[in-house]
């Protein structure tokens, strides 16, 4: 795909290279940029860098075109940050060929809501117009450039380290979506004491279960235990049904208990963190079943977590307690959690990710992970689920289905993701492309067509593309706007055109040929040119037409007869062009 304007090839991709201070820490930023690679401008990404466990949600990376100040892609981001060094990890989103521009110059916006935190660009500054950045200049990042400069750039020390303003941007290599090479975060959370990191009860079919500790590396935890506790009112509630105990971590800090299958009840338990536990299996910890303790056979309990499954009556002994729908996710508890990032403590449910319980993450079992759950990950660090970023051959809304059968579409308003080949270039004129499903669904009462309207990137005819944006009735015409991106899938397709004849039976049955090549196989006449010198259109007809009132008495049967089949028998001819009075015009045959 050609991106309009000046543009050069020039290998670059930015990347970050920083100590972070302990005052840095609670920055979020733009950590690395590649928008060209030797001129053929594949594996284009931006990555994000900040505290871990940091939610994205409602974060933003807006790029913007230089040359015009105008934004050209918003590209939402999702998810938490998981740790990947000190406390700090990254998120990288990947663009597809050509979904950065490398214009002189053009920006990124980094966007938090509303609020722009970064707003950055290479070969130049510009002003922002519209968009969150709008009226803000860019900053920099690169003075200079050229075809021999290594492929990318990173951040290096020039001051204290306690701000972005101590950087400047140098050469280096790419490391999307991991800690950039020479890379040091640090600062971040310690672990104060063995935490329980991570728990699986129940999953599908056999159970695999197990639960992880998380502590300083190489220590001895021999002294502590993990203690399941009954829940269920059926049962013996505050009972010790498991006794875990524990060794020594590995040298980045996991214990892993593996258990055997049932191990761990499949309902209401609390996990208990126990140091120095001198009871057994089996004692009832709570006679009275109220929810206190009547025996604590412990010097201390040092981490917990409970799971309630929602029963009545069910008690659990340790905060927090998971229970059905907590994260949003599913109407069931979770069968097994994982804090994210490891270690991360506040006594809230929101440190705990559900694991996917189909067991994502276990060698031999593909899983069926979506977005608000973990990887199973035992003895290794916890991982949250991030979706792939959107590409050609994702799921998609047909364009058959956003026009539907009616005279408007039942997605006015609503955002979707489409797919087709491009049937008309209209972008210069109209300020859009007619977009058509290859295929269709074969039934004559829906649209295969749709009028997309975006002047960016550049689209040819026979384009494959995929689009994102808003489903808009804009004067009786189904389209999609508010685009946020275009991918460009493949070149040199074609689609046939369908026939439409005239007359029709209805004004209506104009409607499932909406935004679609069509042909018309009947020799038409011009019947009208009254708005060809200022708008350049034509009405073509199947024969001559005359003024009702010319041929019938004014206001008879007949006169309002013939000016209806008139208007069935007509079709209006546009040359394409958005502006009024055209020089040259356009005669109808292309010249």
């Amino acid at each position: 795909m050609t991106i309009r304007g000046a543009f050069r090839s020039l290998p670059v991709a930015v990347s970050l290279s920083v100590l972070l201070s302990q005052s840095a820490l609670a920055q979020v930023f733009i950590n690395e940029i590649h928008y060209d690679n030797d001129g053929t401008d594949v594996g284009e990404a931006i990555e994000v860098a900040g505290p871990a466990g940091t939610d994205l949600t409602g974060w933003s990376l807006v790029l913007y075109n230089g040359s015009t100040g105008v934004l050209y892609n918003t590209t939402a981001l999702a998810g938490m940050i998981a740790d990947q060094q000190g406390g700090f990890g990254t998120v990288a989103v990947s663009y597809p060929t050509n979904g950065i521009q490398n214009g002189s110059p053009d920006g990124i916006a980094l966007v938090d809501g509303s609020s722009v935190v970064q707003f950055l660009s290479y070969e130049g500054a510009f002003t922002a117009v519209g968009g969150p950045a709008n009226g803000m200049t860019s900053t920099d990042i690169v003075a200079s450039e050229s075809s021999s400069t290594p492929v990318g750039f990173s951040l290096q020390l020039t001051g204290t380290g306690n701000s972005y303003a101590d950087f400047a941007w140098i050469a280096s290599s790419n490391t999307f979506g991991a800690v950039n090479t020479g890379q040091t975060f640090a600062g971040g959370p310690s672990v104060a004491g063995p935490k329980i990191n991570e728990f699986s009860a129940s999953t599908t079919g056999l159970d695999v279960e197990y639960v992880e500790i998380f502590g300083s590396p190489n220590t001895d935890y021999s002294a502590y235990a993990v203690l399941e506790l009954e829940g269920d009112i059926s049962s013996n509630m505050g009972t010790v049904d498991e006794v875990i105990s524990l060794g020594t971590t590995d040298a980045n800090g996991f214990y892993h208990a593996s258990l055997p299958a049932n191990a761990l009840e499949n309902g209401t338990i609390s996990l208990l963190l126990v140091e120095n536990f001198t009871g057994a299996s089996g004692d009832d910890l709570d006679t009275d079943n109220d929810g206190t303790f009547d025996a604590m056979p412990w010097d201390a309990i040092v981490d917990a977590v409970s799971v309630n499954d929602g029963g009545s009556g069910d008690l659990t002994y340790g905060v927090p307690a998971l229970g059905p729908n907590y994260d949003g996710v599913s109407s069931f508890a979770p069968g097994g959690a994982s804090r994210i990032p490891d270690g991360f403590d506040t006594n809230a449910a929101s440190d705990w990710v559900r694991n996917d319980f189909d067991l994502a993450g276990i060698p031999g079992y593909p899983g069926s992970i979506s977005l608000g759950e973990a990887y199973n990950t035992p003895g290794v660090a916890n991982e949250v689920y991030v979706a792939p970023p959107e590409m050609c051959g994702d799921e998609f809304t047909p364009i058959y289905t956003i026009q539907g059968s009616g005279l408007a579409s039942s997605l006015d308003g609503s955002e979707v993701s489409t797919e087709g080949v491009v049937v008309g270039d209209f972008q210069d004129g109209k300020s859009g492309f007619f977009l058509q499903d290859a295929t269709g669904d074969g039934d004559a009462s829906t649209s295969d067509g749709i009028f997309v309207l975006s002047t960016s990137p550049d689209v040819n005819v026979g384009d494959h593309v995929r689009v994102r944006g808003t489903v808009d009735e804009f004067f009786n015409l189904t389209e999609i706007t508010s685009v946020s991106q275009i991918w460009s899938c493949s070149t040199g397709n074609s689609v046939a055109p369908t026939t439409l004849s005239l007359p029709v039976t209805s004004l209506d049955d104009f409607e499932p040929y909406e935004g679609m090549l069509v042909t018309l196989p009947q020799a038409l006449v011009i019947s009208e040119y009254f708005n060809f010198d200022r708008f350049g259109e034509i009405v073509l007809t199947t024969e001559r037409q005359f003024q009702p009132t010319a041929t019938y008495e004014p206001g008879s049967p007949e006169a309002a007869q013939l000016a209806v089949d008139n208007s069935l028998s007509r079709i209006t001819l546009d040359d394409g062009r958005g502006n009024q009075n055209p020089d040259p015009a356009i005669h109808p045959n292309g010249s």
